[in-house]
């Protein structure tokens, strides 16, 4: 029997990468739906358009800005009206100032990755969290090793993930007792385009006289 036979699951942060992997995956472990939910909307239509050529019509694609509590909330009441909701998986991220020191690291970019990282973790638990107490089903929070067993090459980046670790420890302990299920899972090195983009930069600093870095 398939893994996740009848499920629904919400994937946020899915058009790309780790995201799009694990959208891939639940489809082909059999759940009746899969919705992709993210800020990229070509990426995340063409994702959906070539997994229903391949699947059928068991994905979607919705946009979704995880910045904004009114989005968040609006497309979990939007899936919850149509059925049980049994997974979510908050795979959405984002890089800023990758190799910069703290003192030249720029405060919007530290804030946008903190609100994607990490609040927009907090809203999709805060608001996933009451649909999958009726399903008794599981919340996966994507951290990574950064900010939890390594440094980050990005103050904001580690510490984002340093934070949706902790999150993801505390809701463990609060969800348990109302039968949800949730981990935090943290990745090495994976090639997706965000790590591509870091390397990218590193050689580039490479390149430059040392006197210069």
């Amino acid at each position: 029997m398939e893994l996740l036979a009848k499920k629904r699951i919400v994937v946020v942060g899915g058009a790309n990468g780790i995201g799009a992997a694990t959208v891939r995956w639940c489809l082909e472990a059999g759940a009746a739906q899969v919705v992709i939910a993210d800020f990229d909307s070509n990426a995340g239509g063409n994702l959906a358009a070539d997994l229903i050529a391949e699947y059928g019509e068991g994905v979607e694609f919705q946009p979704m800005n995880v910045r904004r509590e009114d989005e968040v909330e609006a497309l979990f009441d939007y899936y919850a009206a149509q059925g049980p909701i049994n997974g979510v998986v908050y795979a959405a991220g984002v890089m800023a100032g990758a190799y910069e020191r703290v003192d030249e690291a720029n405060l919007m970019d530290f804030q946008r990755v903190v609100e994607t990282n990490l609040t927009g973790a907090f809203l999709c638990a805060k608001y996933a969290t009451p649909l999958l107490m009726q399903s008794q089903g599981v919340l996966v929070l994507v951290a990574s090793i950064a900010g939890v067993v390594s440094p980050s090459s990005s103050a904001a980046y580690g510490a984002s993930k340093g934070g949706v670790y902790g999150l993801g420890m505390t809701l463990e302990l609060q969800l348990a007792a109302v039968g949800v299920r949730a981990h935090t899972v943290c990745p090495g090195n994976i090639a997706t385009q965000l790590k591509f983009d870091i390397l990218d930069k590193e050689a580039q600093l490479r390149r430059r006289p040392m006197r210069d870095v």
